[in-house]
């Protein structure tokens, strides 16, 4: 059900991004997303400044979180970095280090897929694609439970 995305340059978050020229087919919506920058950490300390990031979330994110956040998407969701992730948050912090990395990641993820262009359907489709496995891929870490 991936639809294809049109593929022109956008400006996101003050950087200019281009998708991968080197994709002979269109990139799908998954693949935009993968190759899109991920929000820095201060456009998302605004949006948890103007009340869009819940700040319980927000206020679990440091330097290593948030880093382990744009290794998963960099990594497409590769299973064991999601794990090290979810695995790091739960050592500094327990299982309210891994609730703020989860919806942290889930909000940062929203606002690429607005940057992007993504329809709703788009969104909800490749948010059970990519936040989803995260719950079953941490499960067992800590007090994580699928």
């Amino acid at each position: 059900m991936p639809s294809t995305i049109v593929t022109v340059p956008v400006k996101l978050h003050g950087a200019s991004w281009q998708p991968n020229q080197n994709c002979m087919q269109p990139l799908t919506a998954l693949d935009a997303l993968f190759e899109a920058p991920f929000p820095s950490y201060q456009a998302l300390d605004k949006h948890a400044d103007d009340g869009e990031l819940p700040l319980l979330a927000w206020a679990e994110i440091d330097d290593e979180n948030y880093e382990g956040m744009r290794e998963m998407l960099a990594s497409r969701m590769d299973r064991d970095v999601v794990r090290r992730v979810g695995e790091c948050a739960n050592q500094r912090g327990g299982v309210q280090a891994m609730r703020g990395v989860y919806y942290t990641f889930l909000f940062a993820l929203s606002v690429l897929s607005f940057h992007l262009g993504f329809t709703r359907s788009q969104w909800v489709h490749l948010k059970h694609q990519v936040v989803t496995p995260i719950q079953f891929t941490w499960d067992g870490v800590g007090r994580w439970q699928a």
